[in-house]
């Protein structure tokens, strides 16, 4: 039995040697860039950072430290619309102390064969119709009534 398990226990050491570690993945030309600035009591800020040029974002986000907790607000982060960087609005809602914010975008290299980046296109409300809808309402159907007889109304009488 113990010459059984210590069979088991080789194979299972060479089993476990001999299997292919995964491979770490890259992203060619991957970099982190960042762009600071410092929110003075009641500003609001625009930050912008771009990737360096032949490179695309891939992401991005903002950062707030210092100042008062709580009393920052990110306005709005994301994309710049031709893909090349990270944009962001950071306003100091009171905090006596100035806000550093942070905003970072993660670049790779842009590849011939990538597609073009996406466009980012405001959402609009229209009150338009489409051409599936009219503006013209359905005719409801009217009713028909037909009167019952009241418990206090004479029979009906045949007539000859």
């Amino acid at each position: 039995m113990k010459r059984l398990t210590l069979i088991l226990l080789v194979i299972s050491a060479l089993f476990i040697m001999s299997a292919k570690k995964p491979q770490k993945s890259s992203i060619a030309g991957y970099e982190i860039v960042q762009a600071y600035s410092s929110i003075a009591f009641t500003s609001l800020e625009y930050i912008e950072v771009y990737c360096p040029d032949g490179k695309l974002v891939l992401g991005g986000g903002v950062n707030l430290d210092g100042g008062v907790k709580g009393y920052g607000t990110v306005i709005y982060t994301h994309p710049d619309p031709g893909g090349l960087g990270w944009l962001a609005s950071v306003r100091n809602n009171n905090s006596p102390v100035p806000i550093q914010v942070i905003v970072y975008a993660i670049c790779a290299d842009a590849s011939l064969d990538s597609p073009p980046p996406p466009t980012i296109t405001p959402l609009t409300q229209t009150n338009t119709p489409t051409p599936t809808q009219t503006n013209t309402p359905t005719p409801t159907p009217t009713p028909t009534i037909t009167p019952t007889p009241s418990p206090t109304d004479p029979p009906p009488t045949a007539r000859d």
